[in-house]
């Protein structure tokens, strides 16, 4: 059983443990941090099976990759990262932006000879 997988049947175990206690959705879903509405749903399967109705069923769908896809994968992932080549179009780009950009503030004393404070309202 994937790791994930037996964390959340624990986490639904000891749910049971606390409905058989007594204890109120709320305070179930606060202390075991998922929402109301699951302790809910976790509750009635409990009512309806006990806690078996509980225990994981295995995936509800096929793995979205096969195992060989999967391994490829982890090999590519395994891999040092390549350094980022510029192509023509993102060199453009850079340069464009650069014509673009604003100068910057003037001179110092630039601001008096213009009469203004340098504010919005000048």
């Amino acid at each position: 059983m994937p790791e994930r997988q037996a964390f959340r049947e624990r986490i639904r175990l000891e749910a049971a443990e606390r409905f058989a206690a007594g204890a109120a959705d709320a305070e179930v879903a606060k202390d075991l941090r998922v929402s109301v509405r699951s302790v809910r749903r976790r509750r009635r399967a409990w009512h309806d099976a006990g806690t078996e109705g509980l225990r994981s069923a295995g995936p509800t769908s096929r793995p979205k990759l096969s195992e060989a896809l999967f391994t490829v994968l982890e090999q590519e992932l395994a891999k040092a990262p390549v350094p980022h080549e510029h192509d023509a179009v993102g060199d453009r780009a850079d340069a464009a932006r650069a014509r673009f950009q604003s100068p910057g503030p003037g001179p110092p004393g630039d601001r008096a000879r213009r009469g203004g404070r340098g504010g919005l309202g000048d």
